[in-house]
């Protein structure tokens, strides 16, 4: 690292965090990003050139919407269903899985089938939960915080302090409000006599 990684208004800037690595190579993009929370010490983003492994699955869609329904409709009308469900002994169920039987294998034959591969996502790659206003007040304090650190100036130095606290107060109310909504989803799908079982 080159540049100080603790700064605060009012005192010298201080080098004192390392980087160990094992091959100077693997890492790019190198950045210096604005603290988290009250802290001092700045946050460091970098890339690591790494080999991964991507996992392909392949997902099977039927392509509903250009089904040969006259053609199903026709093989369905031409069986004789009373003969056919009478031989059965099971009941209800039985037959049921037994019409089930029939029907998925006209849908294998009436309906087109699309394979596409597609990558195993992570949670995160996923996408963000957090609102798009506090996401935009995310990117407004790393501005402010890299023009403190261009400028050294006291009242971009406050304008950060504001921001920062905005955002953690935003946060909060943010996570807050999310685990109430997963509490009160929680309770809706749990059978109101789960607790005498």
């Amino acid at each position: 690292m080159t540049e100080p990684t603790r700064a605060r208004n009012g005192q010298a800037a201080n080098l004192l965090d390392l980087l160990l690595v094992t091959d100077d190579e693997i890492i790019e993009s190198l950045k210096y990003c604005s603290p988290l929370g009250n802290s001092d010490h700045i946050v460091m983003r970098f890339d690591i050139k790494a080999v991964a492994k991507v996992e392909l699955t392949t997902v099977k869609k039927l392509l509903y919407d250009r089904g040969n329904y006259d053609q199903m409709r026709l093989e369905l009308q031409g069986r004789n269903w009373v003969a056919e469900l009478n031989q059965l002994q099971g009941g209800v169920r039985e037959c049921w899985s037994y019409f089930l039987d029939i029907y998925h294998k006209l849908v294998d034959k009436y309906v087109p089938v699309k394979h596409s591969q597609t990558t195993v996502q992570s949670e995160s790659a996923k996408g963000n939960k957090y609102s798009k206003k506090i996401l935009r007040t995310v990117k407004r304090k790393h501005r402010l915080w890299q023009r403190y650190l261009e400028t050294r100036d006291g009242q971009i130095y406050n304008k950060f302090k504001r921001i920062r606290n905005k955002l953690k107060s935003s946060i909060r109310r943010y996570n807050k409000t999310f685990l109430k909504k997963i509490a009160k989803d929680v309770k809706k799908k749990i059978p109101k006599d789960f607790g005498l079982m």
